[in-house]
Order: structure tokens, then sequence, then C-alpha cells
């Protein structure tokens, strides 16, 4: 008869498993109703608590169970307590992951300024996280009616993917929303070259290939009035945002420039060019261009003090828009010191969400710090700062 000798090692590996089965810790994760698929929501949702509630737990497995009964909570319809977890669990884990589902619970609770604060720092800590910046170019444009906003984020992730589709539709959406169909509908087409079965393009595109075709014929008299030379300021500067609709940026330019030349001082005229510059993606005539018009406010020329009385929002807003131009430009061309100045400007005029010129400021700066303040105001390095983030930020 021969004898079965067991290594001792197997023997104590063997007792601690049994032991670890039967224990508090092994009934969390090895036997744990909170990562059961099976097991009841209440039940489940219950254990997580339990194992949140345990002395004897490392940051990292408390993360685990909160984002666990996120999920939980997220699918029972809880989408505020969802968020929470997922807020709580993000600052004892650095996993980029639950960041993004914080975005995602965020959108569903259409909570779209949390979600935009969330993909700032995301993208504040990494500047070429292309997904974060699509994704907050996503939340401005559909969901937060910020399409300046969404065109800096679709501009950076063009210029590093020429060919991403999402981004080229996107693109397209926003230009058609800014009233630019042309570009829309090349931005469209682009999409559709590359990916046929883009919902957004395909859709968007029937519909504009239509529209302008309609539209050029209606504008071929318009276009001819006066020939290249404007009849009048006021019907320059109609004709030429007609031209830039159409996508005839040769021709907006160009009556942009005619108005310019008659009245140095013209707000509107020297803002459209920094509009132009900026649609055609030629980032040095935005530099160029910002410097008339910036002076024009300064000296407080007639022509801004009328506009801004009668229309003091609109002039806050197109000034801190052609901030955020000129940002961009810097950006693109690799000027992040001035970059950063020109957002920091922005800040002042309040013309458009300060929280973003913050972030934007942030992300030139090269600075980052996910330490919420609890209270949803600014935190502050150096003059600089960012949104809290705070669950009720």
């Amino acid at each position: 008869m021969r004898t079965l000798l067991i290594p001792v090692w197997v023997l104590f590996i063997g007792i601690a498993l049994i032991t670890l089965y039967f224990s508090p810790i092994g009934k969390s994760f090895l036997a744990s109703p909170c990562y059961s698929d099976g097991a009841a929501t209440d039940e489940a949702i219950a254990d997580c608590t339990l194992i949140l509630g345990a002395d004897n737990k490392s940051d990292s497995a408390r993360a685990a169970a909160l984002v666990r009964r996120a999920e939980l909570y997220r699918a029972e319809g809880q989408i505020a307590d969802a968020y929470d977890d997922l807020y709580y669990a993000a600052r004892l884990t650095d996993e980029r992951q639950v960041r993004l589902q914080m975005v995602d619970v965020a959108i569903e609770g259409q909570g779209y300024s949390r979600a935009r604060n969330t993909l700032s720092d995301l993208i504040i800590s990494d500047t070429n996280d292309l997904e974060a910046r699509y994704k907050r170019a996503l939340v401005h444009a559909r969901f937060l009616d910020k399409l300046d906003e969404a065109k800096v984020d679709l501009d950076f992730v063009l210029k590093a993917e020429p060919e991403n589709a999402e981004a080229l539709a996107l693109s397209g959406l926003v230009s058609e929303r800014l009233m630019l169909d042309a570009l829309a509908l090349e931005r469209y087409e682009a999409a559709l070259a590359i990916a046929p079965n883009n919902e957004l393009a395909t859709e968007r595109a029937v519909v504009l290939r239509e529209e302008l075709a309609d539209s050029r014929e209606k504008a071929s008299v318009f276009a001819g009035v006066g020939g290249r030379e404007i009849p009048s300021i006021r019907l320059g500067l109609a004709r030429g945002l007609r031209f830039l609709s159409l996508g005839d940026t040769e021709r907006a330019l160009d009556d942009m420039n005619q108005i310019v030349a008659i009245e140095p001082y013209h707000f509107e005229a020297l803002f459209t060019r920094i509009k132009i510059y900026d649609l055609m993606g030629e980032y040095d005539g935005v530099i160029a261009a910002a410097a008339p018009f910036f002076a024009t406010v300064e000296s407080r020329a007639e022509r801004y003090i009328r506009y801004a009385r009668e229309k003091p929002d609109d002039a806050k807003l197109v000034v801190s828009r052609a901030y955020l131009m000129l940002g961009n430009a810097y950006q693109q061309t690799g000027q992040a010191e001035q970059a950063e100045r020109a957002w920091g400007q922005g800040i002042q005029h309040w013309g458009r969400d300060a929280v973003f010129f913050w972030q934007l400021r942030l992300q030139a700066a090269g600075l980052f710090e996910f330490e919420p303040s609890g209270n949803g105001t600014p935190l502050l390095w150096s003059g600089l700062g960012t949104c809290a983030q705070s669950p009720s930020c």
C-alpha cells in the first residue's frame, strides 16, 4: 500500500485559502454579492456598502467597490448616487477610466457642466488626450450650445488625426450651427469618405447639398451687386457674411477688408476677419487680424462704444470669442505661453463661461491638481484655476 505524501507548503496554502473563503475579506471578494452578476441588485448594493464600511480595505479595494456600486445605482436609475460614488472612487485611484465613467453618468443625468469639467481635468493632466478633447467638444456642441469652445478641441483633434470621422462629422455640425453651410458640407463629406455609415454626416449632407444649391442660385444676383467693390458699408457687411456662409472665404475677406479700409475701427468687420482666418485654419492670419480688433476695443473707439451700449451682452460675447480664437491660434502654432495669456484676458470679459477659460489656461500652462475644494469655487495656483470637482460642482 502506497502512502500519499502531500508537501507541507501545499497544506498551508490549502488551509489559507479555506480560511480566506470563510473570512470577511473572502466573503467580500470571493463570494461577494457586490461582484456577483447573479445577485439581486438590492443585495449587491448592500454588500458593496458593507465592504466600504470595513476597516481593513485598501484604497484600491474601496475604489473598486464604489465603481461597482455606481454601476448598480446606474442600472436602477439612481444617477446622482452613481455619480457621487464615481466621484469618491476617482479620489482613491488615478484610473482614467473612472473619470470617463463619471462623464457618461453626468451626461445621463444632464449634468453637462460636470461632464465638461471632468473632461477638462483629464485634458489638463494630458493635453494630448484626444478622446477627452473629442468628448468635451461633443458636450459643448450638443448640450451646452458653446460652438466656439467645441471648435477649439475639434481643431486640436483634427490636427492630430485628420481622418477622424467622428470628429469631422461633429465639426460639420458645429460649422452648420454657426451658419457656415459650405464648410459644414465639406466636413460631412470628408467624414463619409472615411466612414460611409456615419449617421450624422449621412443625414445632414443630404439636406445641405439641396440647401446650398438653392442658396447659391439665389445668391448669384446678390453677389454681383456692385461688382467686387462693396456698394456701402452696411451692404458690404451683409454681403461678406453671405459669402462666408456659402464658403467663399476669399470674397468674404475681401469685403471685410474693404470695410476696414473705409472705417478702420469697424468693430464687426474687424471681428469677422478674425473669424474668417480661424475658419480657414490660417492661424497666423488670426494673430495678425486680432491686433487691430483689440486695439479698437482698448481705445474704446466710437463704433465699439455704440455697439457695447446698444448690445452690452453681445459685445462681451464677441470680445471673449475673439480671445478664444486668438488663444486657439497660439495653441495651434505652438505658442503655449501666449495662448495662456490670451485665454487669461478672455476671463476678464465674462462673455463666455469663465470656468472654461480657466481650464484652457491650465492646459496651456501644463498645470493639474485634482483636489476638490468642496464648495464649487475655482482653485487657484499661480493665478490660474479650474472648477472644483466636488459632487455639487
